[in-house]
């Protein structure tokens, strides 16, 4: 998982927030993400696939996905970078507060 841009983000945080954890069409995605910004379809099915291709959506099957939640994704890119900074692969940070 690489850290979002900054409209990439906003989109992402919007869907999550929505769509968090439930399974949702692809075209439902790319439709919200043109009427709620304003952007074309063409970019709105751009910056769906790019959010697939980060891992912040997810595929369930042929037409349906699975916006991951903003706390699964955000746990995921702390402790992938807190095991960086320290140099192990695995740490744990459930038992921290």
């Amino acid at each position: 998982m690489r850290w979002l841009k900054k409209r990439e983000f906003i989109i992402y945080a919007h869907l999550a927030l929505r769509h968090g954890g439930t399974a949702v069409s692809t075209t439902d995605l790319v439709y919200e993400v043109k009427k709620t910004f304003g952007t074309t379809i063409r970019t709105a099915k751009n910056i769906v696939k790019r959010l697939m291709r980060a891992g912040y959506i997810v595929k369930v099957d042929a037409n349906n996905v699975r916006v991951r939640t903003l706390d699964d994704s955000l746990t995921e890119l702390v402790t992938s970078y807190v095991s960086k900074r320290r140099g192990r692969r695995k740490v744990n940070l459930a038992n921290r507060s």
